[in-house]
């Protein structure tokens, strides 16, 4: 990978767009806009498909030199695209056809729309980079944000726990631990682990579990890859580290340690029963509403999908049940769009597996196991975002192990490099 070959054909009007939306969509700013004085995110989504449109047809008549090959993973991604779009179209014509379906169809095109843009911006080297420094900004931002939100709540919607921004402390969770990893090689090496325990505490008061794992994905997933990269002797210390942390965490959660040490620091003040519940404490974590209720949906769900497990019920069937979803990409998937709705979507993490570098990889096996407890990462534009840049890590992977690292001392005639 030439990078001064890449400088030389930047598009700026494309790095600046894509900086922008990337913390307009990445930090729910859209969204808060949209509670504050109604500005509909639809506004937002048709300005990224308006843009891009117009820039791909521009640069393909006036500099074709500058839009990167259309190598076979992006053509792979195309086909994926094209039979999502129409599988989802023919999921609609069985489905109840009642508003509900209407909408997620609308939502669900939306989302493919968006996919294909931010997949097309981001098929840069240069501005892959620049989007991880953004990546790191948001997980830092995030935090904060949500650090604020537990001690006085501002923003999130459940009382006890943090969001910022997000609202949903969940959906908070998830974004920070993913944008943590995407931005990880950009930050300074002797703030590395400092960046990591921050994002880690902003992960922790969001008391999203699902969260909390991806996060200890995450913390492996780059240990793993700083020992390959090098610093070998940080192996045993690494092994030793996390061994010690998983082991201490689960007799603070289970011997009631946990409680005595959130009375010693006043904390119980900013708590619920809920965020009990979700640390072990007190008879409220043995009669855990959120845990019990998502298995009783999950076994309702296997039970429908034993009636119709080719085809499915159609897109907006999940929808329909009232105040419960399946919160799970992978039964959701299959319950509207069958097996092979389901498969699509696999299909898709593979495909994003092939293309992606080391780094892109450990956002996948986050994104793999965030899947179980979510079902609309195909519908925030923020996941859409990381997962055209997961794709687009695969433009800056191409140099020796021995060269991953990040030139942080770059010059205005010296573009920074990375291998991410």
């Amino acid at each position: 990978m030439s990078f001064e070959k890449d400088k030389n054909n930047r598009s700026f009007s494309a790095e600046i767009f894509l900086i922008i939306m990337a913390f307009w969509i990445g930090s729910y700013a859209y969204y808060q806009m949209f509670l504050s004085y109604k500005f509909k995110p639809l506004y937002s989504y048709l300005l990224i498909i308006f843009f891009t449109c117009f820039w791909v047809i521009t640069q393909r008549i006036l500099y074709p030199a500058r839009l990167e090959p259309i190598d076979q993973g992006l053509k792979s991604i195309g086909v994926w695209m094209g039979l999502y779009t129409l599988w989802t179209s023919i999921t609609y014509l069985y489905s109840s056809q009642s508003s509900i379906a209407t909408e997620s169809l609308i939502v669900a095109l939306e989302g493919a729309a968006l996919f294909t843009c931010f997949v097309l911006l981001v098929n840069h080297s240069v501005r892959v980079i620049e989007l991880a420094t953004v990546l790191a900004i948001l997980a830092l931002a995030g935090s904060a944000m949500c650090l604020w939100d537990f001690i006085e709540l501002t923003f999130s919607t459940v009382t006890g726990r943090g969001a910022g921004f997000y609202s949903n402390p969940t959906i908070a969770g998830d974004i920070i631990a993913l944008t943590m990893v995407g931005g990880f090689l950009l930050v300074p090496n002797r703030l590395k682990w400092s960046y990591i325990a921050f994002c880690g505490l902003g992960v922790l008061v969001t008391f999203s579990r699902a969260s909390w794992l991806s996060w200890g994905v995450a913390v492996i997933g780059l240990s793993i890859l700083r020992y390959a990269d090098g610093e070998r002797r940080l192996r045993w210390m690494i092994i030793l580290s996390i061994t010690a942390f998983i082991v201490l965490l689960l007799l603070a959660l289970f011997s009631g340690v946990t409680e005595g040490i959130i009375n010693k620091l006043n904390l119980q003040q900013y708590m619920t029963m809920d965020t009990f519940s979700r640390l072990g404490i007190g008879k409220a974590s043995l009669e855990n509403f959120s845990a019990s209720s998502r298995w009783d949906i999950a076994k309702f769900s296997i039970n429908m999908i034993r009636e119709a497990p080719f085809f499915g019920y159609g897109i907006g069937y999940t929808k329909e049940w009232a105040m419960i979803e399946t919160h799970n990409m992978y039964l959701q998937q299959w319950l509207e769009g069958g097996f092979i709705q389901l498969a699509l979507y696999i299909g898709l993490l593979v495909l994003m597996w092939k293309m992606a570098s080391c780094l892109g990889k450990i956002m996948l096996v986050q994104i793999a196991l965030n899947s179980l407890f979510t079902h609309n990462n195909l519908e925030h534009p923020a996941v859409l975002l990381l997962f055209a840049f997961i794709i687009g890590t695969r433009l800056v992977a191409s140099k020796p192990s021995t060269q991953r690292q990040v030139d942080m001392q770059s010059s205005d005639n010296q573009l920074p490099t990375a291998t991410i």
